[in-house]
């Protein structure tokens, strides 16, 4: 995988909880509340300019009522 398609990921993890957010009509800063994170620390999220460990991640789509669904397949 290559630095410019990891990019592609978080920006997508960002757009979709932007538009869970409007969706779910929960502002940023009921999020960070919940996950004890700071608001710019969201943003950066959101942009794709930060990558958050899967703890965080969890937390934040728990809020956001999105289901993740890893697919993982070992190849030697």
């Amino acid at each position: 995988m290559q630095k410019s398609d990891l990019n592609e990921i978080k920006k997508s993890i960002g757009k979709v909880i932007i538009d869970k957010k409007k969706q779910l009509q929960i502002t940023n800063e009921e999020i960070c509340t919940a996950v004890n994170i700071k608001v710019n620390t969201l943003n950066k999220i959101e942009q794709g300019m930060f990558s958050p460990g899967i703890d965080l991640l969890l937390l934040i789509f728990e809020i956001l009522e999105i289901n993740l669904k890893i697919d993982l397949e070992l190849i030697n």
